[in-house]
Parts: C-alpha cells; structure tokens; sequence
C-alpha cells in the first residue's frame, strides 16, 4: 500500500547501516528531511503514515548509534 515510504526507509536504513558500519567515530547520525509534503505524497496522502515514518526514523538512528 505504501510502497513509497518502504523504499525510502530502506534507503535511509542502508545509509545509517553504512556509516554505522564504516567505524567512523560519531555518536551522532541526522537525517534532514526539508520537505514533509514529500513524504505524504510517498505515503499516499496519508499525514498519519508520514507520522510513523518519521518515528521509524527516529527509532533507526536511535537504535544505530548505541
């Protein structure tokens, strides 16, 4: 249903996989997303599932960095 925001998880997820994986000293990962509108469009219009998203982000960056 949502196929959009699936592949732009898994992009954002192989990025964050990457830098975790590439030993660089940083506690910190940021992903910027400069225009949410996008994002519901990938969703179909749905400002809920942009919501979730952005939490899915939120817990990938989180979980990567430990």
């Amino acid at each position: 249903q949502n196929e959009g925001l699936v592949d732009l998880y898994g992009n954002i997820q192989k990025a964050v996989e990457d830098i975790a994986a590439s030993g660089r000293s940083s506690k910190h990962i940021t992903i910027v997303i400069d225009d949410l509108s996008l994002v519901e469009v990938a969703a179909k219009g749905c400002f809920n599932h942009s919501l979730d998203f952005l939490r899915y982000c939120y817990t990938l960056t989180s979980e990567a960095v430990r």
